[in-house]
């Protein structure tokens, strides 16, 4: 099946755009032929009741009920009725029932070029030449709607929601939970660290017991004039290897 280049699929959706505007194309296109063939129709079918035969459908109502004419008459407005709902088919996503109308027309075209059995057969001729041009696209339209389902983003085929869709995933990986795992490693080669640079061997932090000494520890006094409290400097009891 024919393929339009223009449709393919392309990075960061920047096929919505095209495929979007051609399919809002297509279906307003659709409607276009739906909307036409039924007035039409409808008023061959007016016709019809008044007796009026016209080519193809008279003739083909004849061949089945020869010189009957209300049968041939109903059979007629039946095959008037066919010829709508096809069109009506037509709006849905079935784009081949668009064709098949585009071939009707045509048919009724030659027919009544071709074979003028009916008096009013130029006003079927003048039909046909307005549905045709209607629907004259018919088979480009099947192929791209079919192309346009297979399509990334049908049938939405939205740039906005895409992006708001990306956005929160990126947001969603960036803020991806730290594993325990990570955590735990990360704490045990901080503990690693301190305990070399205290001269340490292992992977725990050295603790530290709070050390209380008295009075007569203190090396030096020193003495302020205007505060009651005395302070003194206190000497470590850390001693250092001195090189």
């Amino acid at each position: 099946m024919r393929r339009n280049p223009e449709l393919e699929e392309k990075p960061n959706h920047a096929h919505y755009p095209a495929c979007l505007g051609r399919k809002t194309e297509i279906e307003k296109q659709s409607v276009q032929i739906f909307i036409y063939t039924a007035l039409t129709f409808l008023a061959l079918g007016i016709f019809s009741f008044m007796g009026v035969k016209f080519a193809v459908f008279g003739t083909l109502a004849e061949l089945i009920f020869d010189d009957n004419d209300v049968a041939s008459a109903i059979f007629q407005e039946i095959e008037f009725a066919c010829v709508i709902v096809l069109s009506l088919l037509g709006c849905t996503k079935r784009k081949i029932f668009d064709f098949i109308v585009m071939l009707i027309y045509s048919l009724l075209l030659i027919m009544t070029i071709l074979f003028r059995e009916y008096p009013l057969d130029p006003l079927l001729f003048i039909i046909s030449i307005g549905g045709l041009s209607k629907s004259i696209f018919a088979y480009r339209m099947w192929t791209d709607y079919e192309q346009l389902m297979e399509t990334e983003g049908y049938p939405i085929f939205s740039v906005l929601l895409a992006e708001q869709e990306q956005k929160m995933n990126n947001s969603a990986s960036h803020f991806a939970p730290v594993s325990s795992q990570n955590t735990t490693d990360t704490d045990t080669n901080l503990g690693t660290v301190i305990s070399k640079l205290a001269g340490g061997s292992g992977t725990a932090m050295p603790s530290i017991a709070p050390v209380s000494l008295p009075k007569s520890t203190y090396t030096q006094k020193r003495y302020f004039p205007d505060a009651p409290k005395e302070s003194g400097i206190l000497a470590s009891p850390m001693k250092f290897d001195e090189k």
